[in-house]
């Protein structure tokens, strides 16, 4: 069903839940990544509920003729024998995401490029969650753009964000959209601190990655992003329980390992996978309707991976040592697996979640972020006492899972 073409990898399918003007309830709609020779997104489409295909639709050249082709940022594996420290690198591909809305009557695409400070495709631009969207069943397509290139909005201090806001956005990869029945849209993304490096990659052992969301408003037919922006959902643990005024990188919580304090940080270039040599920050990112006005989001997150501080490298050069992991139960520097897996309930423009998020949820009282809203003064996060279920102060009881891979 590729439609002969001849590098394909990423495949998304959407099934359109009603009967439409054009297309009867049961469509499939398959989106894939063409590598090579067209480099761009392909769609294919079938009504009879995938016993026949039409012909394959060029997403990115019927959008926009005069710009046909995927300014792609595809980020390959570095290992540490390659790039060394400064140079570990995450895979990253553009792959498509998509949703179609419950109505039946929009597709939303999304994807990673490169585009411009106008947010338009560029070769030399920075990657950026690109949109698309399409009102009769995939026959036309709107011009690409990206959803947010402009200044990230500041969040409020001492709620475990550590985004003072200001700055343009940082180099952002792994969307994915859903659309819930209330005429909205979330799209969620990975996205980094540090500006790319002068590889043109998002490298370095101690890059940080934030996972963020946007709302999408389907407004006169067509998807219009919030005004506000998009909102950090990733939080973090402060190094004590008062309240920082100013959410400085120092103030973050630190974890101990050889001896020496290491702040928790999703630092997504860790080589702790192939056997120490490569990073891998897992595989991407994922989004779900809850309820009408409420989403749940899942992404990596590499806060809780200890260090590997035992070995040639000691704790100066933990990157030398991850490869002594040890068979079971003998571990050599324990934790240096612990990638884990978050998750976020989002709802109504609002992040609520506890301040952070745990391989088994502790009581904690959530926190809530909301534009234009100043909230009371409350205390910073606090760590884990004891394992239990949290409820939020509407009285609703957020659900959410974590779990940790092995490498």
């Amino acid at each position: 069903m590729d439609g002969n073409y001849t590098q394909v990898q990423g495949t998304d399918v959407e099934v359109s839940p009603v009967a439409t003007t054009t297309d009867p309830a049961g469509t499939v709609f398959v989106f894939f990544r063409s590598f090579g020779s067209p480099n761009s997104i392909i769609m294919r489409r079938s009504t009879p509920k995938g016993s026949g295909w039409d012909k394959p639709v060029d997403v990115l050249a019927l959008g926009d003729p005069s710009r046909p082709t995927l300014q792609a940022f595809d980020q390959q594996t570095v290992d540490l024998a390659t790039g060394g420290p400064n140079g570990l690198t995450f895979r990253s591909n553009a792959f498509p995401a998509a949703a179609v809305t419950p109505d039946g009557k929009l597709l939303i695409l999304t994807f990673q490029e490169k585009a411009n400070a106008n947010g338009v495709p560029d070769p030399a631009g920075t990657p950026r969650i690109m949109m698309t969207y399409s009102t009769n069943g995939g026959r036309t397509w709107s011009a690409r753009r990206a959803i947010s290139y402009q200044g990230n909005r500041a969040e409020l201090p001492g709620l475990g964000f550590f985004s003072p806001g200001g700055t343009a956005p940082g180099p952002q990869v792994q969307p994915a959209i859903a659309c819930s029945t209330s005429s909205s849209c979330l799209v969620t993304w990975m996205e980094s601190k540090e500006a790319l490096s002068a590889s043109g990659w998002m490298s370095g052992y101690n890059r940080r990655m934030n996972h963020r969301a946007l709302a999408l408003q389907i407004q006169g037919g067509v998807p219009v992003a919030n005004p506000a922006g998009s909102v950090q959902v990733s939080r973090y643990s402060y190094a004590d329980d008062t309240k920082p005024t100013v959410d400085a990188d120092d103030d973050v919580e630190m974890k101990t390992a050889g001896g020496a304090a290491f702040p928790m940080w999703n630092n997504f270039n860790i080589n702790n996978y192939s056997s120490g040599t490569s990073p891998f920050a897992g595989d991407y990112t994922d989004v779900r309707p809850l309820t009408p006005n409420t989403f749940i989001t899942a992404f990596t997150d590499n806060r809780f991976i200890m260090p590997a501080t035992s070995g040639p490298g000691g704790a100066t050069q933990p990157w030398l040592n991850y490869s002594l992991y040890g068979p079971w139960p003998q571990c050599a520097n324990p934790g240096s697996r612990a990638q884990t897996v978050m998750a976020a309930q989002i709802s109504n423009g609002l992040v609520v979640t506890t301040p952070t998020n745990f391989k088994s949820f502790t009581r904690a009282r959530p926190s809530r972020a909301a534009p234009r809203t100043t909230p009371r003064r409350a205390r910073g996060p606090r760590r884990p006492r004891r394992a239990s279920s949290f409820r939020s102060r509407r009285g609703t009881t957020p659900t959410a899972t974590s779990g940790t891979r092995s490498g």
